[in-house]
């Protein structure tokens, strides 16, 4: 959740990858859920690392929830990181510009 008026260009993106993965229309998701995976994917975008949170009670629904989540979060990243691979070979391919005889 923003906390701010004016996100960093990390919240940025990290709001741009959830929108994109929790969008309407998809099975809803609790809050520890994507607790879990924005956690997860604040930590790769910083290069960090993220804790478990301390209010939360291992082996109860939420705490496996928010587990959850951080599994979605690993596939969410593998796939902005795909994404990432395949806009810099795009960008490194030359293009022909073929002239009408």
């Amino acid at each position: 959740m923003q906390t701010t008026d004016h996100p960093t260009p990390v919240d940025a993106q990290l709001d741009e990858i959830m929108r994109r993965a929790f969008y309407s229309g998809r099975a809803p998701r609790s809050a520890p859920y994507k607790d879990g995976a924005r956690a997860l994917l604040r930590a790769r975008l910083t290069n960090g690392t993220f804790n478990f949170p301390a209010d939360m009670v291992l082996g109860t629904a939420e705490a496996d929830a928010f587990f959850a989540g951080v599994d979605e979060g690993r596939h969410l990243w593998s796939e902005q990181f795909a994404l990432q691979q395949i806009q810099t070979i795009k960008q490194q391919i030359p293009t022909t510009n073929h002239q009408e005889i």
